[in-house]
């Protein structure tokens, strides 16, 4: 009901001629099942849903009597890779499977502003620092990141950038910022576009798995990014492999093994991602550091 009625509000005067819903594993895309339905579109595209087992048994053909061109594939892949394939099966070709941002001249100068008023010294290099992500079950401690960006600020020089939304990562950079001298909030400071474009003036990344991560791959940083489950893992596709920053420098460090009861999926808070010590994070952070040369 609630889908029908956005269509009618939104879309009515609208003409259609193709609804792409995108997902290829999700059980929970009913609004966009129904909201492709009820645009009125000649073609709705998607993926099928014998691509993915829970779907198959969840929907039981249901899923597919709403399109009217299905993707067939079939293998795991990359998110990223998934939408290139859903895009060949459309037609396209796809000549360049790189990522792309773009921000706007008001962008550049609200990041110019932010850095003027903060007095960055942009000559240093500059560390993205990401504290929180959607769930504390992929967060990595505040104390843990503390450790080793004061041992990083001791041998190099360099700024830390703590960039996010929200009232949990607002805590979180409070407390980063008052142990680590070189270190600048820009938590709930900037919009989506400007913490791209502040992202791309910085050097490396030092985070979790969420979005700035991504955003710092499209621009080319070096990095870590803490993954909260291990290679062995039974969750398929894995976060490290479907979710990883695509062709990218940023090296993936994540515990050697599930903590009992997380076989699966590490569900619990600060859980098994603790197992990552703050001294294996330092030595790989110091290394890209030690080799990086700005400009280069």
């Amino acid at each position: 009901k609630r889908s029908f009625v956005f269509i009618r509000r939104y879309f009515r005067d609208r003409n259609y001629e193709i609804a792409i819903v995108p997902y290829y594993d999700s059980i929970g895309i009913y609004p966009d099942m129904y909201i492709s339905w009820f645009s009125g579109a000649d073609k709705r595209i998607a993926y099928d849903e014998c691509v993915n087992e829970e779907m198959h048994d969840y929907f039981m053909g249901v899923h597919d009597l709403y399109f009217n061109r299905r993707c067939c594939h079939k293998e795991g892949k990359h998110e990223v890779e998934s939408q290139l394939n859903l895009l060949e099966f459309m037609g396209n070709k796809v000549g360049d499977s790189s990522l792309e941002l773009w921000s706007t001249d008001d962008d550049k100068m609200a990041v110019d502003n932010l850095f003027s008023h903060y007095n960055v010294d942009e000559r240093k290099t500059g560390i993205v620092v990401v504290l929180s992500s959607s769930s504390r079950t992929k967060d990595w401690p505040v104390d843990k990141y503390i450790d080793v960006c004061k041992k990083i600020e001791k041998v190099y020089d360099v700024n830390f950038f703590v960039v996010g939304a929200g009232k949990i990562a607002k805590q979180d950079a409070m407390q980063f910022k008052s142990s680590v001298i070189n270190a600048y909030d820009f938590v709930d400071k900037t919009t989506l576009r400007q913490t791209s474009e502040l992202i791309k003036r910085a050097d490396v990344y030092f985070g979790g798995d969420t979005g700035p991560l991504h955003i710092a791959a499209v621009w080319g940083l070096q990095g870590v990014a803490l993954y909260k489950n291990a290679k062995t893992s039974l969750r398929s596709p894995r976060s490290d492999e479907r979710f990883a920053p695509w062709q990218s420098k940023i090296q993936i460090i994540q515990p050697e093994e599930n903590l009992p009861g997380c076989e699966y999926d590490c569900g619990k808070d600060y859980h098994c991602i603790n197992q990552i010590s703050a001294d294996r994070v330092f030595l790989v952070i110091k290394e890209i550091c030690a080799g990086y040369i700005r400009g280069d």
